[in-house]
């Protein structure tokens, strides 16, 4: 259960490791002297194996405002989840995906509303005399002023 090859491979006591010298200080005296070499060993594989996870993205950075004395951080890690979702948690995120997929067909519908609108301006085909939003203009304006050739944007 413990690898105590690598104990003892470095001779070192567990109060040694640096994690839990930092686990240690933060409990206390009277509480980090109570524990025994086993509690101990078991404390520092249990902290030691928090700090080897792998994030697909991990961003950590500092940054210093200015005219101000302190620094701030900030941390954006994107990784696998491995923990069991809570019931409220699993809610939250099929609220989120439903969210996220409404977005997208909402935004794809709009685009393709836009491209069949160029179309029919494109075509010339008017649903409503002489009303335009006048979208195609505005194109065939902006294509006509980049383009090198302009004879294709040109209507006839």
């Amino acid at each position: 259960m413990f690898n105590s090859k690598r104990n003892k491979s470095n001779n070192m006591h567990p109060s040694q490791d640096p994690a839990l010298k930092s686990l240690l200080t933060r409990l206390g005296p009277d509480i980090a002297n109570s524990f025994n070499t086993e509690q101990l060993m078991a404390l520092s594989r249990v902290v030691g194996m928090r700090g080897g996870r792998i994030h697909t993205i991990d961003l950590r950075t500092t940054m210093q405002v200015p005219f101000l004395p302190w620094s701030f951080y900030w941390v954006f890690l994107v990784g696998k989840n491995r923990r069991q979702l809570s019931a409220k948690e699993r809610a939250i995120a099929v609220g989120m995906l439903l969210l996220c997929v409404t977005c997208f067909l909402m935004i794809c519908m709009g685009l393709a509303l836009v491209v069949l609108y160029i179309l029919k301006s494109w075509f010339g085909i008017n649903l409503l005399d002489n009303y335009s939003l006048g979208l195609w203009d505005w194109l065939q304006a902006s294509l006509y002023s980049l383009m090198p050739v302009r004879e294709f944007f040109v209507g006839s």
